[in-house]
């Protein structure tokens, strides 16, 4: 099952967190407290037009292989501890829609956004089956590169749950310091 970027980002850090392999099944999702912050995982920090994003790869049952397109195998075996990586100036740059990575099976991936950046499509439900492509959302932010309402699309595996949590999820660290902050312009319409 391959993952494609829902933004055209750069890569600054990745961080294997080790962990258990429980099934991402609803029934085990509705079960387990908080299962997805247990399962085995890679976060993918990038750098965006509109600030930091984070792609988070939940490993689950049968699905502790990722692979990703600028390294290959991310998950080593039998890992004790997290592992991070620093990729700031290696250009890692990949594009929109583009291939990020791949399960060797398939499981469940987290994108984190900062606040107030995309404004989801209130149609959207839980479990939701999608394809890549499809419109889930709006920047609801400038974006600086563009200076236009731009779409944001949601490009799923197949099979694959995607939750889209905003801030306060997202980690204070991974956001730039206040004086750094663009003035939000009101949307473009």
């Amino acid at each position: 099952h391959r993952v494609h970027m829902p933004w055209t980002g750069t890569l600054r850090e990745t961080l294997h967190v080790p962990g258990r392999i429980f099934s991402v099944a609803p029934f085990a999702v509705q079960a387990i407290p908080r299962l997805f912050a247990r399962n085995e995982r890679l976060v993918c920090h990038f750098d965006t037009d509109f600030g930091p994003m984070c792609v988070v790869m939940v490993g689950a049952v049968l699905v502790s292989g990722v692979e990703t397109v600028w390294r290959g195998s991310e998950i080593p075996r039998y890992a004790s501890r997290p592992v991070r990586k620093d990729w700031r100036g290696k250009e890692v740059a990949l594009d929109r829609f583009a291939e990020m990575a791949r399960f060797n099976y398939g499981s469940t991936v987290i994108v984190l956004l900062p606040k107030d950046v995309v404004e989801l499509d209130s149609s959207l439900q839980a479990e939701q089956a999608v394809r890549l492509g499809e419109r889930l959302g709006q920047v609801a932010c400038a974006v600086r590169t563009y200076q236009r309402m731009a779409t944001f699309r949601r490009t799923p595996t197949e099979g694959a749950t995607w939750f889209i949590p905003t801030a306060p999820y997202l980690p204070q660290h991974l956001l730039p310091p206040p004086h750094e902050r663009a003035a939000q312009p009101a949307p473009l319409t």
